[in-house]
C-alpha cells in the first residue's frame, strides 16, 4: 500500500545564506508504495513452509521533527530511506498439535543509508546523501503451547549479525549497527500445581548492545528472572501475583546514542480480576 508523510513545522529556527538564524517553514511530502508478498506450503498436514518479501521506508521527519540543516539526518531535503527484508520459515505441530515448533532465517537491508557525501569537508559545508548500505542477517526459532496438560511454555531465541557495509565514514564501514544485539532469548513457563492455582517462571537474556555507528558505546549483556502465582477465587474472579526483575538487575531499557534510560529494579504487584 502507498507509504505517505507530509509533515510541517512552522517557524523552526534554520540559518540562512549569511549564517544568521532565521525563521522558516518546513514541510515535506514523501508519497511510496510500501507492499509486502508472501507464500505459504503445507508438506504435511501439521507442517507450514513460508517464504516473504517486503519493504517499509524511513522518512526524514520519523521522529516528528524536520531540519533545514543538510547535514542533519532530518533534513528537509532527504529523501526516504528504503529498507528490504527477506525471510524464510518453518511451523511444525508436534505433541497431537498441542505445540508448536517455529524457525526462519531473515535478511534486512537498508539499501540507501544517509551517509556523509563528503566526510573530508569543513562542519559548515558537510551535507548527507542517499549513499549507504547496512546489512542484518539472522535466525530465531520459538515454541509456543502444552508439554503436559498442566505445563505450558513459550519462548524463543534470535541471532542477529549487523553490519554497515557501504559509508563514506570509515569509522563506521564494517561496524555493528546500534541497537542489535548478537543474542536474544525469551522465556515463560506456568503450571497448573492444582486446579485452581498455576504458578509460572521466566527468564529474558539480551547480549552486548552498541549504542553508536562507530561502536564506541555500548550496554552490557543481562539477564532478567520474573515469576508469578494466580488464584482462581471462583470461576469469574482471578487473584494473582507478580514479581519482576527477581534478582534486582541493573540494566538499560532504552538507549541511543550518548543517552540510556535504567529499566526498573526489583518490584512486584497484586491484582485482582474479575468478569461479569
Amino acid at each position: 500500500m502507498p507509504t505517505e508523510t507530509s509533515v510541517l513545522f512552522r517557524g523552526a529556527t534554520v540559518v540562512d545564506g549569511t549564517g544568521a538564524p532565521g525563521q522558516q517553514d518546513l514541510k515535506r511530502t514523501d508519497n511510496l508504495p510500501s507492499y509486502r508478498f508472501g507464500a505459504v506450503y503445507h508438506p504435511t498436514p501439521n507442517t507450514s513452509l513460508y517464504v516473504v518479501y517486503g519493504n517499509s521506508y524511513n522518512p526524514s521527519a520519523e521522529l516528528g521533527t524536520l531540519s533545514g540543516s543538510a547535514n542533519n539526518a532530518a533534513s528537509v531535503t532527504l529523501a526516504p530511506e528504503k529498507n528490504i527484508s527477506y525471510e524464510a520459515g518453518v511451523k511444525v505441530d508436534v505433541l497431537e498439535g498441542n505445540l508448536s515448533l517455529t524457525g526462519a532465517v531473515f535478511r534486512i537491508e537498508k539499501t540507501n543509508l544517509r551517509i556523509p557525501g563528503d566526510p573530508t569537508a569543513p562542519t559548515a559545508q558537510q551535507f548527507l546523501v542517499l549513499d549507504g548500505l547496512a546489512r542484518v542477517d539472522g535466525f530465531e526459532i520459538g515454541a509456543a503451547g502444552k508439554l503436559t496438560d498442566k505445563w505450558q511454555v513459550i519462548g524463543g531465541y534470535s541471532y542477529l549479525d549487523s553490519s554497515i557495509d557501504k559509508t563514506s565514514n570509515l569509522a563506521e564501514l564494517g561496524r555493528w549497527l546500534p541497537n542489535a544485539p548478537r543474542h536474544n532469548l525469551s522465556v515463560w513457563s506456568t503450571y497448573d500445581v492444582m486446579p485452581k492455582l498455576t504458578v509460572g517462571a521466566g527468564a529474558t537474556y539480551q547480549s552486548d548492545a552498541f549504542v553508536n555507528t562507530t561502536n564506541t558505546a555500548f550496554v552490557p549483556e543481562y539477564w532478567k528472572f520474573d515469576a508469578m502465582a494466580s488464584y482462581k477465587v471462583d470461576n469469574k474472579s482471578t487473584i494473582q501475583l507478580n514479581v519482576y526483575n527477581i534478582t534486582n538487575e541493573f540494566y538499560f531499557a532504552q538507549y541511543y546514542q550518548g543517552q540510556a534510560v535504567p529499566a526498573s529494579g526489583r518490584w512486584a504487584s497484586l491484582s485482582y480480576r474479575t468478569r461479569w
